[in-house]
């Protein structure tokens, strides 16, 4: 891949994992970089214990902390990303203001991508003229009745934007499924995904 998208829940609550799995995170390696954002379950081990580790063990890794950075394309491409704030079933006031925070800093200036954990921000996103904005958090469900190609599962009763691709006028939002578990280690009829997406330009 040219550039490495990491949406958060890198850890979970297990604050002795840290440091050794961010050593092995050191691997990745892209082209335009590598970029990441955090989670509610890294929240839940500690944000500030798992910036530290980056920073020690996996210092090519950029955490976009309500930062935008730019990639060298030409034009530029502006990734921008904010910190999960933590809540497990809704969008707090704090991630809110995060959002509307890193949104001032665009100023539109570049063609920009939004990381964050949560997807539900993406009708903010897209009002504050985010192109594209990527995500997690739902696991796709993670836990589906066999046979609906995963459609049928909670996470449906939580979001809309549990799974896949949505749209809101030009703004696209990704929502992958990941490749980890919340709660039981276990997928039924909802595999784990690594998600490949090419950007193409307006010409």
């Amino acid at each position: 891949a040219d550039l490495i998208a990491i949406t958060g829940d890198i850890f979970d609550r297990d604050p002795t994992v840290i440091g050794p799995a961010a050593a092995r995170l050191a691997g990745l390696r892209a082209r335009l970089g590598v970029y990441a954002v955090l989670g509610n379950h890294d929240a839940y081990a500690g944000k500030d214990a798992v910036a530290a580790a980056l920073t020690a063990h996996a210092p090519d890794i950029r955490l976009l902390r309500g930062e935008i950075a730019l990639a060298a394309t030409s034009p530029p491409l502006a990734i921008a990303g904010i910190d999960d704030p933590g809540d497990e079933w809704r969008v707090t006031p704090e991630g809110a203001r995060d959002l509307e925070a890193v949104a001032r800093k665009r100023a539109g200036r570049h063609p920009c991508l939004l990381l964050v954990h949560r997807p539900d921000v993406f009708p903010e996103a897209a009002a504050a003229g985010f192109a594209l904005v990527l995500s997690g958090h739902y696991h796709g469900g993670q836990i589906a009745v066999p046979g609906s190609r995963g459609a049928a599962n909670v996470a449906r009763l939580i979001s809309r934007y549990y799974d896949g691709v949505h749209g809101i006028g030009p703004s696209r939002l990704h929502v992958t499924r990941g490749v980890g578990c919340a709660g039981p280690r276990l997928r039924i009829a909802c595999p784990p995904e690594i998600s490949l997406i090419e950007l193409v330009g307006p010409d």
